[in-house]
């Protein structure tokens, strides 16, 4: 956490310093890590704030950077409980995704959506989805991920009166 707060203050000092440069795109670019940064450490008002911010201008300009940020604005989202707003744009990043042909977002936004799904009560739906997502983050080694998603599969199986299936999720967590 104490390392998320220092990378945050040199963000925050980078981000003063590019706010007297005419260039916007790096400029949204620091924003963007300082939204990501913000969420880590729980900030996620603020990181919703700047998620947005971030997908209002790389909407027209970049289909990568945009859909990373329709990613951190609906995990900002689960995380405040606002799982309607985080369902829309989980479907309109996933529906981006698969027009611009980017599959490296898809399971993010999968991961989101089947948190999402967690949220609204939505266990079978949740369980399918983060199944989904799980194998792309195993073979990119995200382990933070990963992991994320292990947590919610458990939760719902416990959710849907399957213990024995979530504590074996759970133990994967401890393996990572």
């Amino acid at each position: 956490r104490r390392k998320y707060k220092e990378a945050l203050d040199y963000y925050l000092q980078a981000d003063a310093k590019l706010s007297t440069t005419n260039d916007a795109y790096l400029q949204h670019k620091v924003t963007f890590v300082i939204a990501q940064l913000k969420y880590h450490l729980g900030y996620y008002e603020e990181s919703r704030a700047i998620f947005t911010e971030c997908t209002t201008y790389f909407m027209p300009r970049d289909t990568i950077p945009y859909l990373r940020a329709v990613h951190g604005l609906s995990m900002s989202l689960n995380m405040l409980q606002e799982y309607d707003e985080a369902a829309v744009a989980n479907i309109t990043g996933l529906a981006l995704a698969y027009l611009a042909e980017d599959r490296a977002v898809v399971p993010y936004l999968t991961q989101a959506d089947g948190i999402t799904a967690y949220g609204k009560k939505r266990y079978s739906q949740a369980v399918s989805q983060l199944r989904m997502a799980l194998p792309a983050m195993k073979q990119a080694k995200d382990y933070a991920s990963e992991g994320i998603t292990w947590l919610y599969l458990g939760k719902s199986l416990l959710a849907l009166k399957q213990p024995d299936s979530a504590t074996l999720c759970f133990e994967q967590i401890d393996r990572i």
